[in-house]
């Protein structure tokens, strides 16, 4: 990565939620000469989700977009930039292209051999099959494996994001205390890695289950 510190910091503004902050930050650097392919995509994908964060999701597309463009045939960057554009596919409520560009994904995640990678297109198919609704076992079975994945590299941040998923799926399966148990793992991960968005999700998640039991 040879733009290391422009990432860093970009990744970091996101983190604290100053999401406009990381976009600005995001912008600037690419529009710096002489940028490789995969500063370029890491960017990118960095400046997508803070977009989808502040709601401009036809921003977001664009950049996820412009990433697949630039992998060219990379699988690891394929991988990267497909992911990206599962996501935003997924927040406009673009269901069936997510799934499709999700399971293409993992395909090239899993050629580029990265465990990251492909832990990440996991998370992505998981979240793509319960947002289809009529397949939460599949949903189970990806979040399932992007959590291993996470927990082996030690990306608590992320294992915890890839458990909401899990839980959901666990959910609507009418598995309720397994989704509470997974709920308050995910919370506990959260908690442990300050990861504010996925305390959010975490307590929501466990909040609604409540109510619903009311």
């Amino acid at each position: 990565m040879g733009d290391f510190d422009s990432v860093r910091r970009v990744a970091d503004l996101a983190w604290a939620g100053q999401q406009q902050q990381a976009i600005d930050k995001g912008t600037a650097a690419l529009a710096a000469a002489g940028l490789s392919a995969e500063d370029r995509i890491v960017l990118l994908g960095l400046r997508a989700e803070s977009l989808i964060a502040v709601g401009d999701l036809d921003r977001a597309l664009t950049d996820a977009q412009a990433m697949r463009s630039l992998a060219a045939g990379r699988a690891e960057l394929r991988a990267q930039a497909l992911c990206c554009l599962a996501l935003v596919h997924m927040r406009r409520g673009d269901v069936a292209p997510a799934l499709v560009v999700a399971k293409a994904a993992l395909k090239a995640a899993q050629g580029s051999g990265r465990p990251a990678l492909i832990g990440l297109a996991e998370w992505r198919l998981g979240e793509a099959y319960h947002r289809e609704f009529t397949r939460q076992d599949l949903a189970l079975e990806h979040a399932t494996r992007a959590a291993q994945f996470f927990e082996r590299l030690g990306d608590r941040a992320r294992q915890g994001r890839a458990l909401i998923v899990q839980a959901l799926a666990h959910w609507r399966l009418g598995h309720r205390a397994e989704c509470d148990c997974v709920a308050g793992q995910a919370l506990g991960l959260a908690r442990d890695c300050g990861d504010l968005a996925g305390q959010a999700n975490a307590l929501n998640l466990l909040t609604y289950h409540e109510s619903d039991l009311a």
